[in-house]
Formats: structure tokens, C-alpha cells, sequence
């Protein structure tokens, strides 16, 4: 269940903590407090334009599987680490307002299946959850990172979103039909269809490559 791996926790100087009870929080590197930083690594590996047009963060994301095993924009991880859903930390990386009661949209997304040089079935939707308060909803169930062998490394990426009018009204959100192209038409369709249609916009992303041992 979501539940257990999201908690919403408001902080002075963080915005907002996804972890499990009683766990140590983790902080971002650096670079992943830099915005510039975050947008240069995202274009960089060409998740800007492939999955996310350019966006302002906000929040600096980091997903952690294990003390060992976690996003840090552009590392490398294997998928024997990555069986069960990650903990989610944010820090606050502008000044911009979220209010304490706006709901967040998670998402894990691959662009790059079934490889990225033949992206016939992108985007897949690999997890995609909301949270408000103390209210959680898992839309789209956790599916562990497993990319094909012989398909080279696969690029998942964590996406925050939020109302682009800013409300804090509880959203209806279109549930995506399946995992491939996210229920929608079209090559490297996903998460970007995903925010327009349900109104949202995005303010974090971290990234990470995975690859089958066999190549």
C-alpha cells in the first residue's frame, strides 16, 4: 500500500517529506538544490523535451530504495535494488508558495521501453500516486523498474506535480487507462499528457538509469 511508504511531514525548512515512520531523513546533494542544476542534468540526459517540457522547481526530489540505492539525477542503479517502492524526500529549492493543504501528484514514468532507441511502447506508467494532507491515494500501482535484455539503459524518471491554478480543492484526476503511453495515443506519450489533462503542473524531477545484466 502507498501508505506505507508516504508521509506528509511540513517542516520550516522543508517543504515536504515522503518517509516511513521514525526514518532519518535524507538530504539532497548540492547540485540537487541548485534548479539550474536540476534543469541542466534533465536536459542533459534529453528528459527535457522526451518526458517534461521545461518547468520552474520548486522542490528537489530524491527517491531512496535503500541507504545504497537512490536517485541522484543521472545515476546508474540496478534493478535488483529497485523490487519495492522508494521513499520520497523533498527539500525546497524556491521561494515560490505551496500551501500545506494542495495535493501532490508522484509519478515514475520510462520513456525508454521497449529501449530508447525504439521507444514504441513510451511512456510507461510505473507508479503514480496523490497525496493531500493525511490522505493518500495510490492511482497506479508500484511496477519495478525491469528493462529487457538487450535494450541498453532505460531512463525512470520521478516526477512532483501540482494544480497549475494552485487549488487546494480536492482534484478528480483521470486514473491513465494502462501503463503503456500511459492510456494515451502516440510515441513517448505519458506524464506530460498526464498534467495537462488533469490541470497539473510540475515542480520537481530526479532521474535514474537502470539496465538488464544481460546485453
Amino acid at each position: 500500500m502507498l501508505a506505507r511508504y508516504f508521509m506528509l511531514s511540513v517542516l520550516a525548512e522543508r517543504v515536504l517529506s515522503f518517509v516511513l515512520p521514525h526514518q532519518e531523513i535524507l538530504t539532497s546533494s548540492s547540485a540537487e538544490k541548485d534548479p539550474n542544476a536540476i534543469l541542466s542534468a534533465l536536459r542533459h540526459a534529453q528528459i527535457i523535451p522526451d518526458v517534461l517540457n521545461t518547468f520552474s522547481p520548486l522542490l528537489s526530489i530524491t527517491a531512496n530504495w535503500s541507504s545504497t540505492a537512490k536517485t541522484q539525477l543521472g545515476n546508474t542503479l540496478p534493478p535488483s535494488a529497485l523490487t519495492h517502492p522508494p521513499d520520497l524526500y523533498a527539500d525546497k529549492v524556491a521561494s515560490a508558495y505551496l500551501p500545506s493543504d494542495i495535493t501532490f501528484v508522484l509519478a515514475l514514468t520510462d520513456p525508454d521501453a521497449p529501449s530508447r532507441d525504439n521507444p514504441k511502447w513510451s511512456q510507461v506508467c510505473h507508479w503514480l500516486g496523490s497525496l493531500k494532507g493525511d490522505s493518500i491515494k495510490e492511482l497506479v500501482d508500484y511496477k519495478p523498474p525491469a528493462p529487457p535484455e538487450g535494450t541498453g539503459k532505460h531512463r525512470y524518471v520521478i516526477v512532483v506535480m501540482v494544480p497549475a491554478n494552485g487549488t487546494t480543492e480536492e482534484l478528480d484526476l483521470e486514473v491513465p487507462g494502462e501503463r503503456r503511453h500511459w492510456g494515451y495515443q502516440g510515441e513517448r506519450s505519458g506524464v506530460r499528457e498526464f498534467g495537462v489533462r488533469n490541470g497539473l503542473k510540475v515542480i520537481a524531477a530526479n532521474f535514474i538509469y537502470a539496465q538488464n545484466d544481460k546485453q
